[in-house]
């Protein structure tokens, strides 16, 4: 890694967390195959915003916060079709010059990168941001056109974040599909079981039972 600072030292630098939560959290990592930002996340140690400055700091990034409130022309949007955003959690920020800046939630994405960099012939200029802020700008700027494919089918959200959860599934009901909801892996299995949806949408990090189970 060089000279760059792991994700927990630049927390312990920046006061968010103390070595002994640190050195608690490493232990509880070895072994889950989990990313310590994650981690540390997930058992309500530090904020998505907290982690998100960290690896911006350990990565060299910008970051990027309240992207609902601004404008956004349309054929900017048409960079990034509406489902790979809401999938990818990736927003269009701008575009000049053969660059064209996102905004992302996972940084080590490189596959949806290099992806995007294919479809639009452009530089991919990455900026972090929280899921939340990308979530509240992909429901304000693309779900009002009516971007997202209508098929009609029940669908099972399976996520303990209420946000994602809200926006999701108004963006789904308001393009006609059945939508249900639960708030962790258990509640999500006994309605799948009991429902039985076309298509599960789950979170891989929640309480209980995680996405992997």
């Amino acid at each position: 890694m060089g000279t760059r600072k792991q994700i927990g030292k630049l927390l312990v630098d920046a006061g968010i967390i103390s070595d002994k939560t640190l050195e608690r959290a490493l232990k509880i990592q070895k072994g889950s195959g989990k990313r310590l930002g994650a981690l540390l996340r997930e058992i309500g140690i530090v904020t998505e915003r907290e982690v998100v400055e960290a690896l911006a700091c350990q990565l060299n990034l910008r970051t990027v916060k309240n992207i609902a409130d601004h404008p956004f022309p349309k054929d900017l949007l048409e960079l990034v079709p509406a489902g790979m955003a809401l999938d990818k959690m990736i927003f269009p920020l701008k575009y000049h010059d053969k660059t064209l800046a996102i905004a992302a939630l996972d940084p080590f994405d490189h596959e949806t990168f290099t992806q995007l960099a294919q479809m639009t012939g452009m530089r991919i200029y990455l900026v972090l941001s929280t899921r939340d802020d990308i979530l509240a700008a992909v429901e304000k700027h693309y779900m009002v056109s009516g971007n997202v494919a209508n098929h009609k089918q029940k669908i099972l959200l399976i996520d303990d974040s209420p946000v994602f959860v809200k926006v999701l599934g108004s963006a789904l009901l308001k393009e006609g599909y059945d939508v249900l909801v639960a708030g962790d892996g258990i509640e999500g299995m006994k309605l799948a079981l009991l429902r039985q949806p076309d298509l599960i949408l789950c979170d891989l990090f929640m309480p209980r039972m995680d996405g992997y189970n």
